[in-house]
């Protein structure tokens, strides 16, 4: 089977190359400026004691920390939003979470990346008796 291409995108037109060209490059810019983590302690999928847990997310970019969000969402969907700790560091979010009893617990994240949208994920992992 034969892929068909537009008559536009077949003349092989200078033009035609430069829009098509152009259009990816808006749109990988675009990709690349939503925030979204590269790593976490504790790492996603993670088991870790439950003795002071301490939080910090990594972002691929910058991050508007004074209007981020982080809520700890433990068994049976307790919620606490978390303080986020002040931190140099424009792509990073940090927080003291404490002593967390045994059980599954995820970080749920809101921020604001610089594209001015508001991404969010979380991070899932599992506190083990110790």
């Amino acid at each position: 089977m034969q892929a068909r291409l537009s008559p536009f995108l077949r003349s092989g037109s200078a033009s035609a190359r430069a829009l098509v060209g152009l259009w990816l490059l808006l749109a990988a810019g675009a990709a690349e400026a939503h925030a979204f983590v590269i790593s976490s302690v504790p790492a996603a999928n993670a088991a870790i004691g439950g003795a002071e847990v301490t939080l910090d997310l990594q972002f691929n970019s910058r991050i508007d920390s004074q209007r981020a969000r982080l809520v700890l969402v433990g068994p049976v969907d307790t919620r606490r939003e978390l303080a986020i700790a002040e931190d140099p560091r424009p792509d990073r979010l940090s927080s003291h979470v404490g002593t967390l009893p045994p059980g599954d617990y995820r970080i749920e994240w809101y921020v604001l990346s610089p594209d001015g949208h508001v991404t969010r994920g979380y991070v899932p992992f599992r506190v083990h008796p110790d």
